[in-house]
């Protein structure tokens, strides 16, 4: 959200915490464990684009 992108980044932060909260039910929450883990992942990569892409935007060597 920092990056300038708000919807994808609450978009990504409803979709982790909903899978999140979710691995709390019992015996669904281990079938859920991969989606979440994907979901985490992805969101740990695209924050990690969004700042090269802010930086290189703004002249930040990086």
């Amino acid at each position: 959200m920092l990056g300038g992108r708000v919807g994808r980044g609450i978009l990504i932060l409803c979709t982790v915490a909903f899978f999140g909260i979710a691995m709390l039910i019992p015996f669904i929450g281990w079938l859920l464990f991969p989606v979440w883990l994907a979901a985490w992942a992805f969101s740990i990569y695209d924050g990690y684009a969004t700042a090269r892409s802010w930086n290189t935007r703004h002249g930040i060597i990086s």
